[in-house]
């Protein structure tokens, strides 16, 4: 989990001289939403495997405001990258993804809850 908000935060670095313009529509925003869903499913995760130390409803709700930070402070720092700037289309792609990746990692863990038992 750490690894990947590290990649974000240097894909986040790059300036936006050296962003290659796909051409397709959305491209940007499913990139944003594809790179949080995996930031929402390993910290889900990464909290999960530490036992149950907490309800999971919290477990739930922590991922996701701990993600949707990480995205917000994300965006601010692009501000000050060249070439870069903070946008809320963006943060909403993020946070979208946050949300999703959590969620289906929380069905595939009550899933194999139920399978265990």
């Amino acid at each position: 989990m750490i690894i990947w908000a590290a990649m974000i935060s240097y894909t986040s670095s790059v300036s936006g001289d050296n962003i290659p313009d796909l051409g397709v529509i959305g491209a940007d925003k499913f990139a944003h939403f594809s790179e949080y869903l995996v930031l929402g499913i390993l910290l889900i995760r990464a909290i999960l495997s530490q036992g149950p130390k907490i309800s999971l409803s919290w477990v739930v709700i922590l991922s996701i405001i701990i993600s949707v930070l990480y995205a917000a402070i994300d965006e601010w720092h692009q501000v000050f990258v060249p070439g870069r700037l903070a946008s809320i289309f963006d943060f909403a792609a993020d946070s979208v993804g946050v949300v999703v990746g959590t969620l289906l990692y929380l069905r595939r863990y009550l899933g194999a809850k139920d399978k265990a038992v």
